[in-house]
């Protein structure tokens, strides 16, 4: 008799080539900002202040370098592993990892590295600098970058005989000064190049930051960086647009003109309430990017961010990118394509929803104990009803 249970492996990724975006994990700067003033002394000497930080830490000669190119956390590093089993499961063999020259990109393609199944004499990290995060904001600084031949003396699985389709002295002529325009394109002229030197690859990863996700969606969509606010760019919003170890699957060779990129191909990851899906709301207004069924999370999350909405600036802003979205058929085919032909899996990831009291039965217990009416019936369906509730959302912001 079987003691254990195992979980079954589905085959949720059905393309032949494709390249797996995956965002880097979470970092010490976003649990704790100041963090490099608390854990090194004066002499220099790493202290660890929290379980959260790295045990150990790749030497620096300008500690200033770890706050804007900071390691990920010792909780990241575990969720790199939980979702590097994640393509085991989706049945992939990565044979390539290409990833951007921060640290926090590298520790992040090392972690999934170490547990994805491929040949990993084969499945080498390639640093690629024209991946390298928009440096066009004012206070953009460039680290000194790990060599990486120093990185394979520390044990990360590097190849060294890659060639970057972009320098580092390329990048350090646009610090300070790269326009929104310019680093999109840079990220699509990479892209495209990789298409063409990775072509024997049939199953490649990229990991990245937020914002160099953000523009390789929109490279596979064949969309410009019109869409994008100045404000989401050179603030902390991308990170929230695309969470970290949030995913996409970019497919290649599908003789769509417009793109085809796959979301949740991957068992989500949640903690504390938090998971890594990538906010469906913005692509929609972004990128044109429909079919893609709403979950809990992204009702939740709109409901939060309707209930942010403190500007009048902001709202006509909002309104200005949902009139440019549109379109999106074939997406929508093959995500019901994904929900025929794998109803165990969508089964399986559907969480389902606790049922709470509602909020008009308390009421209407009160209001008979003093004498008063209950709430009108059409009032207690629609706060009982997730679906009425949305609509009211929904014509609300058409009005």
């Amino acid at each position: 008799m079987q003691e254990q249970y195992y979980a079954k492996r589905y085959n949720t990724i059905d393309a032949k080539s494709f390249f797996a975006v995956v965002r880097c994990a979470e970092t010490c700067t976003e649990v704790m900002p100041e963090w490099v003033d608390l854990c090194f002394d004066k002499d220099e000497k790493y202290i660890q202040m929290s379980m959260s930080f790295p045990r150990q830490m790749l030497r620096r000669e300008n500690l200033a370098d770890y706050t804007v190119d900071p390691p990920i956390t010792q909780f990241g590093y575990g969720l790199c592993q939980a979702l590097g089993d994640g393509f085991n499961m989706a049945k992939t063999r990565i044979q390539m990892i290409i990833c951007a020259p921060t640290l926090r990109c590298i520790q992040t393609a090392q972690a999934i590295h170490a547990v994805i199944q491929s040949d990993k004499s084969q499945a080498k990290i390639c640093v690629e600098y024209g991946f390298c995060h928009f440096l066009g904001k004012a206070d953009s600084h460039l680290p000194a970058f790990f060599d990486p031949e120093f990185l394979l003396r520390m044990n990360y699985a590097i190849f060294t005989k890659y060639k970057p389709q972009v320098t580092i002295s390329q990048l350090s002529k646009v610090v300070k000064t790269e326009t929104k325009k310019q680093f999109y394109e840079r990220v699509k002229t990479t892209l495209e190049r990789l298409k063409k030197s990775c072509s024997e690859m049939k199953e490649v990863m990229i990991v990245v930051t937020s914002d160099t996700m953000d523009a390789l969606f929109k490279a596979a969509k064949h969309k410009s960086a019109d869409h994008v606010l100045d404000s989401d760019l050179k603030g902390n919003k991308m990170d929230q647009y695309y969470p970290a170890l949030s995913n996409g699957i970019i497919c290649r060779n599908t003789g769509d003109p417009n793109g085809l990129i796959l979301l949740r191909a991957l068992t989500k990851l949640t903690h504390l309430g938090i998971t890594n899906d990538v906010d469906i709301d913005y692509l929609k207004t972004s990128i044109n990017f429909e079919g893609v069924p709403d979950d809990e999370d992204d009702q939740k999350r709109r409901r939060q961010n309707k209930g942010n909405t403190t500007s009048a600036e902001g709202e006509d802003e909002a309104a200005a990118l949902d009139a440019k979205a549109g379109g999106g058929e074939q997406q929508k085919a093959l995500q019901n394509k994904y929900d025929t032909e794998n109803p165990d899996y969508k089964k399986a990831t559907q969480v389902k929803k606790k049922k709470k009291p509602s909020k008009t039965t308390q009421a209407e217990t009160k209001d008979d104990d003093a004498g008063l009416a209950p709430k009108d019936d059409k009032d207690k369906d629609d706060d009982d009803d997730p679906v009425a509730a949305e609509s009211r959302y929904t014509l609300a912001k058409q009005d």
